[in-house]
């Protein structure tokens, strides 16, 4: 509740501290301030109890990750010197700034913690410029206030871990992370939102970009992860080592709802490789270059995500060893790695983009969907090499024997692997694709009107094409004839030569 009031009014106020437990038999400490005789409101703040000291050093770490500090290192759990984190902020007039960072999971800090970090911070070893940060769940005492001011030591209390917390996404009650988003791999190809269909298309001949009708387009955003995880681990027994774990490898996961699930290797490749082709997601200017856009959720939290990456890579690296003991004895061990051997090195959040776009042409439906990263995109589904005559695509389809390719040789087949019939529009694969015998365009055998001269056989656009040759065959001379109808006459002109010879004998 806020409340607004005459600042020129005085009232007595005070607070009183009580707790209770909440969900999960957590406590929660609760602060209930009090203006004169009236209980005003309430401010619980949730403790961070469920951590212990090692789980606050890393939550910390990726609250200050999530900042924008880079390189982001949570020491050795034993003898760290007062530095439980160091880290590097980025400094654009220079080197970048060590800051050492000191974690205590403690309702009060004192003067001579701060005293240790200033020391922590004064024998560090860096060339550049550094400083101190103290970090707690709970308050710093005035006295350590003072101490950190005059020695530039930065303080973050708990009231202001839990305003941070709240800038970058994340619940720091149980150290949870919630995925915040705003980029998007650029969904729209230079050559316009259905560049990349101009390329898919270019081997089909008789067809351009510029001859298609106006698509139907939908731009999906897949939220997705990407981590890169180190998984280090050596195996021993009595004899000596008997395995070792040292890999290293990404894994890219569709993080939606009823995900997470891993992308096709491909898509994945897109991503890892076209990283850099990021922009800040406008849903407004996609909506004016797309007909729709859906933006999918994050179905985790991005602890959850890692906890579930880090199965993965368990399960990646896990084998079972076959080892001969120091009494000659086989033995069989699983090697399987722990959480604590598997380190997420990198982890980062975009979304991808994945269009689809719909064709309807000469009374037919086309659909092209591919995932897109600038110029660059990997094709889920193109219907356009998929042959309209035949369930099959592909060159010869259907045609199993040599006298089935020859015929087809002789019939006009057209050379391309999928031809756009300029009849009726449909496209066909090599097999049912001819040549027009009065025009010389591309046609399919499925509108084809055909008819066998001397053998032959020809198509033609319609009876009034057929009609037209008619008159101008009988009008040619037997060796026009004979041009024309090539193999078939020739063909024909040998059997009667070796028929005649076999009657004569």
């Amino acid at each position: 509740m806020r409340l607004s009031f005459d600042t020129k009014t005085t009232f007595s106020i005070r607070h009183e501290t009580s707790a209770y437990l909440g969900a999960g038999n957590r406590r929660i400490d609760c602060q209930t301030f009090i203006i004169g005789n009236c209980m005003v409101y309430t401010i619980c703040m949730p403790l961070l109890d469920e951590l212990s000291g090692f789980e606050f050093e890393d939550t910390m770490a990726l609250v200050l990750e999530k900042q924008g500090y880079e390189d982001v290192q949570v020491a050795e759990k034993v003898a760290d010197l007062g530095r439980d984190i160091i880290m590097r902020e980025p400094n654009d007039n220079g080197p970048d700034t060590a800051v050492i960072v000191e974690c205590k999971h403690t309702d009060v800090v004192s003067r001579p913690v701060i005293q240790k970090l200033d020391s922590a911070v004064k024998t560090y070893d860096h060339d550049g410029s550094k400083r101190g940060m103290v970090a707690t769940t709970g308050r710093v005492t005035d006295p350590g206030k003072e101490y950190a001011e005059a020695v530039d030591i930065e303080i973050i209390d708990g009231r202001k871990l839990r305003e941070i917390a709240d800038e970058v996404g994340m619940d720091i009650y149980n150290g949870r992370i919630e995925i915040i988003c705003e980029e998007v791999l650029d969904p729209v190809h230079p050559a316009g939102p259905t560049g990349a269909v101009s390329s898919v298309i270019a081997d089909i001949d008789n067809l351009e970009h510029g001859d298609l009708p106006d698509p139907e387009t939908t731009l999906t955003m897949i939220p997705t992860v990407i981590a890169h995880l180190h998984v280090q681990r050596t195996f021993e027994t009595n004899v000596g080592v008997i395995h070792t774990v040292d890999e290293e490898f990404t894994d890219i996961v569709d993080a939606s709802r009823d995900g997470p699930k891993r992308l096709p290797t491909s898509v994945q490749s897109l991503i890892v490789t076209h990283f850099d082709r990021r922009v800040s997601m406008d849903e407004d200017r996609l909506t004016a270059v797309f007909d729709a856009v859906s933006t999918g959720r994050f179905g985790r939290t991005e602890t959850e995500y890692q906890e579930w990456l880090t199965e993965q890579a368990i399960d990646r690296c896990t084998r079972t060893v076959r080892y001969t003991g120091k009494n000659n004895v086989t033995y069989e061990r699983v090697c399987e790695p722990s959480s604590s051997d598997v380190s997420i090195v990198d982890f980062r959040a975009v979304f991808t983009t994945r269009i689809q776009a719909w064709y309807r042409m000469y009374g037919r439906d086309y659909v092209v969907d591919w995932f897109n990263a600038g110029d660059e995109y990997v094709v889920l589904e193109d219907t356009f090499h998929d042959c309209r005559v035949c369930e099959e695509g592909g060159a010869f389809a259907g045609v199993n024997d040599v006298r089935g390719i020859l015929g087809a040789f002789s019939e006009g087949v057209h050379g391309s692997t999928y031809t756009c019939c300029s009849n009726c529009g449909r496209i066909a694969c090599q097999k049912h694709i001819r040549e027009e015998r009065v025009t010389g365009d591309p046609i399919c055998t499925a509108c084809a009107v055909t008819d066998r001269v001397a053998g032959a056989k020809k198509y033609f656009f319609d009876e009034d094409n057929k009609s037209s040759f008619a008159d101008e065959y009988a009008a040619m001379s037997l060796s026009e004839k004979m041009a024309e109808n090539g193999y078939g006459l020739v063909f024909a002109t040998i059997c009667f030569v070796l028929v005649l010879f076999i009657i004569l004998m």
